[in-house]
């Protein structure tokens, strides 16, 4: 069988999942390799070589990736931390025979992975929104929530003003940002009593947002939206070149289920979304509806944390999306995704 050293770098918890089912196939043995910042990380169970990583200058950080992968003989690299900057100097991973599992170039890889950047691209491209291939049965696919990106307290105050004034609920969220970290909705009703009494709430009064956020002259650009109550999707995504191979919608129900579901709508909106960006191997869209509306949240350039709640369609999205990286071959046989399968997830010990 044929044997190839595999590293993940900073991941998050839940790539545990995504390294055993790699592990999962009767093709490639895989040798495991990951750094963690965490030295109590639970994905050191599922490697079978761990090295607990130092906090290193971005500037660094690209010769500490080049030097690791040397000094392991990696053949594939999954970049987490630093995605951006590593798939700017992708050449000299190549020149050193190192497969970097990235789903674009390093220009769209900027865009996707900055917020910002992203809504722009959408909203100033007049003929992609207007482009007749995204509009279906007369609703137009293509839309994004309302935005203003800001980094003080006065554009914040008045961004929330504008939304709340076109009669939307407010949230906002960091430019940089994965995981749902910094995301806060505004809800008056937050700062009452009963909220004392609840579980700890991703919702904050305008008064204490603009409390906080009046520390400092100027912070890290925020984006300041409208919230949407609608359903939101995960869509785990398979290509290669531009062309979607497999889509797999996950349905975010309630608490932590989850329904993996048949939408050839947004299954189109994905293989739209796949071919303007020229996108490869594994990434994630995320999209909320308002209404009967989709509105695009965000593309993600990697593999998401829940990618294997996908997998039980019988999809192994991971080891899938490495064989495309290594052979490049557009006919890799893709099983039929199983769709209508609701899952939760409980807490289960590890021990370290």
């Amino acid at each position: 069988m044929n044997k190839k050293r595999i590293w993940f770098n900073n991941w998050f918890n839940t790539a545990y999942h995504i390294i055993n089912l790699i592990k999962q196939n009767n093709e490639i043995e895989f040798e495991v390799f990951t750094t963690n910042r965490n030295p109590n990380s639970v994905i050191f169970k599922a490697c079978d070589y761990y090295e607990i990583e130092e906090m290193i200058p971005e500037e660094e950080y690209v010769d500490f990736c080049l030097d690791f992968c040397k000094s392991h003989k990696i053949d594939i690299f999954v970049p987490r931390t630093n995605m951006v900057i590593i798939n700017q100097n992708y050449q000299k991973f190549e020149e050193i025979g190192v497969n970097l599992l990235t789903c674009c170039d390093p220009e769209r890889t900027n865009i996707l992975s900055d917020k910002s950047l992203f809504y722009n691209y959408i909203s100033q491209n007049t003929d992609l929104l207007s482009d007749p291939r995204h509009i279906l049965n007369g609703k137009r696919l293509f839309n994004i929530p309302k935005y203003y990106v800001v980094d003080n307290v006065h554009d914040f105050e008045n961004a929330c003003k504008n939304i709340l004034n076109e009669g939307f609920k407010v949230c906002f969220k960091p430019v940089h940002s994965e995981g749902g970290a910094g995301f806060r909705i505004i809800d008056e009703s937050a700062g009452s009593i009963d909220s004392l009494y609840s579980f700890s709430s991703l919702r904050i009064t305008m008064d204490d947002a603009l409390k906080r956020l009046s520390q400092k002259d100027s912070f890290k650009s925020l984006m300041v939206m409208e919230f949407i109550d609608g359903y939101e999707y995960s869509i785990d995504c398979l290509a290669l070149n531009g062309k979607l191979l497999t889509a797999i919608p996950r349905k975010k129900i309630d608490g932590r289920a989850r329904l993996l579901e048949d939408s050839p709508e947004l299954k189109y909106i994905a293989s739209e979304l796949t071919r303007i960006f020229n996108l490869s191997y594994v990434f994630n869209v995320q999209i909320r509806y308002d209404g009967d509306c989709p509105k695009i949240l965000e593309i993600n350039p990697r593999m998401s944390g829940g990618t294997w709640i996908s997998c039980l369609s019988g999809v192994n999205i991971p080891f899938l999306a490495i064989s495309l990286l290594l052979n490049k071959n557009p006919d890799i046989v893709i099983p039929e995704p199983k769709f209508g399968i609701l899952v939760s997830q409980i807490e289960k010990e590890v021990l370290l």
